[in-house]
Formats: C-alpha cells, structure tokens, sequence
C-alpha cells in the first residue's frame, strides 16, 4: 500500500488516500472530503529521512516551506 496525497484546488483541504500502485494504475476516483469537489491535486510530501546517529526531518527543499498549496495556484 502507498500513501498518496491529495489538496483540493476548491477549499484547500489535504486529504491522504491509501491505495495499492495498481489501483492507482487503475485510476483512482478521489473527492474532496470537506467540500466534495472532485478537482484534486496529487501533492508530493517531504521526505523523512533517519540516519544512525539520530533521527530528525529533513527540512522540505522547495521554496515555499512545504506549502504546496502555493506551487498548486503557479
């Protein structure tokens, strides 16, 4: 199962959707939970990334601080 996640370009709500790569494939049908629109955006989240020593977030390397809201309105 991979974790696909999705912002809708009506109201801005994320929603995260659990899905195999082959109903992916397939073609998932997603709406917005809050608003019900079906005009959605598949995001691509930040990577966490864990090393020996410690374990922290990586900071996201896009420009607008992981707010991809701003990179969907480009």
């Amino acid at each position: 199962m991979a974790v696909y996640e999705y912002i809708c370009r009506n109201c801005g709500k994320r929603r995260e959707v659990h899905a195999s790569i082959s109903e992916k494939e397939k073609g998932l049908k997603i709406s917005c939970e809050a608003c019900g629109s079906p005009d959605m955006d598949r995001l691509f989240s930040p990577l966490a990334v864990r090393d020996s020593t410690r374990s922290r977030k990586e900071e996201p390397s896009c420009p607008n601080q992981g707010d991809c809201r701003k990179c969907v309105e480009k």
